[in-house]
């Protein structure tokens, strides 16, 4: 058997009373606020977080002191006008100079960050210096050896090149005497 989905029907809010439409026959309230609301008034409590904690009572008596406020404040002449613009004035000097105070301490501290960067750099260049003076000076012993090397190998050849030629020498004239 296919599903086949109830019809909508609109109800009343138990709470506000506005009308709204559902497919569940059991709801009584319109979004879950009026639910929350309606449990609030059922048990007593006031809203626990966020909302007002005002009763409409407490509201009427709240637009009543404001009314009253601003008849009594009505009849209270305004400052002058030449003492409000000269604080004003005072107020965005006030404002500039600690908006200068600010960008003048973020230079300072670019500043400095930008010092250290540079004496870093300064410093890995001068690291970078001394390590290729070190590598050429190692380059330069290296070759160094291998030429002492070399020239010992060619010692040690000429040296075994005149010992064979003396041999020679030596056999030669003994190969002379024994023709003759």
């Amino acid at each position: 058997m296919p599903y086949i989905p109830r019809a909508v029907s609109y109800h009343p809010c138990a709470h506000c009373g506005q009308t709204f439409e559902s497919r569940n026959l059991r709801r009584k309230y319109c979004s879950n606020s009026c639910n929350v609301l309606a449990s609030y008034e059922r048990t007593g409590r006031r809203e626990e977080r966020g909302g007002s904690h005002l009763t409409k009572a407490d509201l009427e008596n709240v637009v009543k002191a404001v009314i009253e406020l601003v008849n009594t404040t009505s009849t209270i002449s305004a400052p002058s006008k030449p003492g409000l613009a000269k604080a004003k004035a005072q107020f965005q000097e006030l404002a500039t100079a600690q908006a200068k105070t600010e960008r003048l301490a973020e230079a300072k501290a670019n500043l400095q960050k930008a010092a250290q960067e540079h004496a870093k750099r300064e410093r890995l260049e001068e690291a970078k210096i001394k390590l290729r003076e070190a590598i050429h000076e190692l380059d330069k012993a290296t070759r160094l050896k291998e030429a002492k090397a070399k020239a010992q190998e060619a010692a040690a050849l000429k040296k075994a090149a005149r010992e064979r030629e003396e041999v020679e020498s030596a056999k030669k004239p003994a190969k002379r005497s024994q023709k003759r």
